[in-house]
């Protein structure tokens, strides 16, 4: 299914492989609600990045760890949904 969004718009010239970002990609497949999410997770890896490589003294705080975490177990609830909805007697985990 992904494949073919992707062949489709390539082929018609609209997009080049490249550039086609995850959320997008996520969007078309999951829905504009997993776009906003990924997006979301998209800002935390820039900030994780601009610690680990640029900005060591970066500081991260409490509440933004335990918002982060929280993110992560709304974004596995629902894929897990998304899977049991689309074919029940599959399991994420």
């Amino acid at each position: 299914m992904t494949s073919d969004f992707l062949d489709k718009y390539e082929w018609e010239g609209f997009i080049k492989k490249e550039e086609i970002g995850f959320d997008q990609v996520v969007k078309h497949v999951l829905g504009a609600d997993f776009s906003q999410l990924v997006r979301r997770f998209d800002r935390m890896r820039q900030k994780r990045n601009r610690f680990t490589y640029d900005e060591p003294a970066l500081l991260v705080s409490q509440t933004e760890t335990k918002d982060a975490f929280l993110l992560a177990t709304e974004f596995v609830k629902r894929v897990s949904e998304f899977i049991q909805e689309k074919n029940p007697q599959q399991k994420l985990v």
